[in-house]
């Protein structure tokens, strides 16, 4: 019963993400896409600064208002976002105020349509659930078995809960956010801000940042593969340049500005991430010694876990940090809170072992120095970048470093062309489909269904939960 209901499920997740979606642009054009294809495209982005629109106001690119307006109003872009003389909005990952609207509504699209989804398809009765579903989502219990995962925390699926104009997500966080619409008249009273128990420090130079870093991030939040305390709050440190600095093949310096930037494309905004800059130390670890030193400004008793990978006994850097943590603080094992590494997606390697791109895996400098290049290397990521300007088989690969709807930006980040076409760019690379976190993954039709594949279901998991 399990399985079928999985398929079902799945099925309805496949329809869900083939179902259309259209946006006016202006009276003249209307653009209509299969939602898993504006997913695609779309580009993950914090939620803040607001967005300016026609009439002078402001206004959080996520609030219910938009998507109200694009979705179902039908309204076009043009009458709610200033647009050019020309009346197109250019989707090319520079992220004006007209793509942020558009990436806004589909976010909040697909939570609305995916919630449902995944609400109608599960039922009431069945044991594993229990009594499940309610008017405003369906709530899941930790401990629940999902694919190859278990719920770490009790959580709700919401579809149309998520959107609604008065008690939505997005509408509760904009009558927070949104102090300017209701003046208020400020008093002294006593505030008890929350402490974090657990704090995950992950600093690095992050030369540049890629997936094999994000998968560190959500692991901690996560607890998934560890054995300590899940995190309630990861502090991301990028240390300041060395004197040597790191550089693509093309010259081009790979500085903090650029990793920051990138960061913040990998979270998306995602919640209990903080992404600071150190501007004292080049080391990563003094940098993160520093934040956790004598001079800590964190709460006492709180857990600390020093960000590190089991590659290569990376965690043996924080080897001695007991010396160097303050006593108020609880330091977690390095070795114990060491995160397996994740390898690249499925079908990057195999791409690149085919005869045709041997030039393009001969030149990583993973392979010239004898390392396993299906591991993440931040010198891998440098030697791509700039070959995806000409290259469209390194173009597409770079989804595995950066996210898919990512590459784009990150080209753009650096002054490289990002021309290519998209067609010839996933021909060339036929057959590698990578995942990415907070993206559903593209799904080839008509592929075989006599194995369950639980991973789309993950990521619509992952997605509706952040």
């Amino acid at each position: 019963a399990t399985e079928q209901a999985i398929v079902q499920l799945q099925n309805n997740i496949e329809g869900t993400l083939n179902s259309e979606l259209t946006f006016r642009i202006s009276d003249q054009t209307a653009v209509t896409k299969p939602l898993k294809e504006w997913l695609a495209m779309a580009l993950n982005f914090p939620y803040k600064p607001d967005i300016t629109l026609v009439d002078g106001s402001k206004k959080n690119p996520f609030h219910g208002v938009l998507h109200n307006q694009l979705v179902d109003l039908q309204t076009p872009l043009a009458e709610l976002v200033p647009l050019g003389d020309d009346l197109q909005c250019a989707f090319d990952g520079s992220l004006t105020d007209c793509e942020k609207a558009i990436y806004g509504a589909i976010f909040n699209e697909a939570a609305r349509r995916l919630g449902n989804t995944v609400k109608q398809s599960l039922q009431a009765k069945t044991d594993k659930f229990g009594s499940a579903v309610d008017n405003e989502g369906v709530v899941i219990n930790a401990g629940l078995p999902f694919g190859d995962k278990v719920t770490g925390n009790t959580f709700k699926l919401t579809g149309e809960f998520i959107v609604d104009k008065d008690q939505g997500v997005y509408a509760m966080r904009e009558k927070v956010e949104d102090e300017d619409e209701d003046p208020v008249t400020d008093q002294d009273f006593e505030y008890e801000p929350k402490q974090e128990k657990t704090i995950a420090i992950v600093p690095g130079a992050y030369k540049p940042p890629h997936k094999g870093h994000l998968d560190m991030v959500i692991k901690y939040l996560t607890g998934e593969g560890l054995s300590v305390p899940i995190a309630d709050k990861v502090i991301v440190i990028i240390s300041k340049p060395t004197l040597k600095g790191r550089y693509l093949p093309d010259g081009t310096e790979v500085g903090v500005a650029e990793s920051e930037k990138l960061w913040n494309q990998l979270i998306g905004g995602m919640p209990n991430v903080d992404v600071q800059i150190s501007t004292k130390h080049a080391s990563p670890i003094n940098a993160g010694y520093e934040m956790v030193g004598a001079d800590t400004k964190i709460p006492a008793g709180t857990n600390i876990i020093l960000g590190a990978s089991q590659k290569g006994d990376d965690w043996k850097r924080w080897s001695g940090a007991e010396k160097y943590v303050s006593e108020t603080l609880n330091l977690i094992d390095p070795e114990s809170s060491a995160v397996p590494p994740k390898e690249h997606d499925d079908g990057y390697i195999e791409t690149l072992l085919k005869e045709e791109n041997s030039n393009l895996y001969k030149g990583l400098p993973s392979v010239r120095s004898n390392k396993n290049p299906n591991e993440y290397h931040a010198s891998d990521f440098r030697y791509m970048t700039p070959e995806a300007s000409t290259n469209p088989v390194a173009k597409k690969l770079l989804e595995s470093f950066i996210g898919e709807g990512n590459v784009n930006s990150l080209l753009a980040t650096f002054g490289l062309s990002s021309d290519l076409d998209e067609m010839s760019s996933a021909g060339a690379a036929a057959g590698y489909g990578a995942r990415f976190p907070g993206k559903v993954r593209r799904r080839k039709p008509k592929k075989q269904q006599e194995n369950i594949d639980t991973s789309l279901i993950d990521d619509v998991m992952r997605l509706i939960m952040e």
